[in-house]
């Protein structure tokens, strides 16, 4: 399960649904600032600076670049 490689620091490269609910995927891709205590939201700073909180069980076809 990718929730277990998932560290702070590490980048991650996934599809997210737009603004967290439609039908339609995003690529979100940046650096990992802040997980959850229970692993279920991943906060990013993506790579125009802006940061973004997913939800780890929303993201598909997630792998962490490094």
């Amino acid at each position: 399960m990718l929730i277990k490689k998932l560290r702070v620091g590490n980048i991650v490269n996934c599809l997210y649904p737009k603004n967290g609910v439609k039908n339609i995927l995003t690529r979100q891709k940046g650096r990992i600032e802040r997980i959850a205590k229970n692993g279920t939201w991943v906060t990013l700073e993506r790579e125009d600076g802006s940061y973004r909180t997913l939800s780890a069980s929303k993201m598909v076809n997630a792998t962490v670049v490094s």
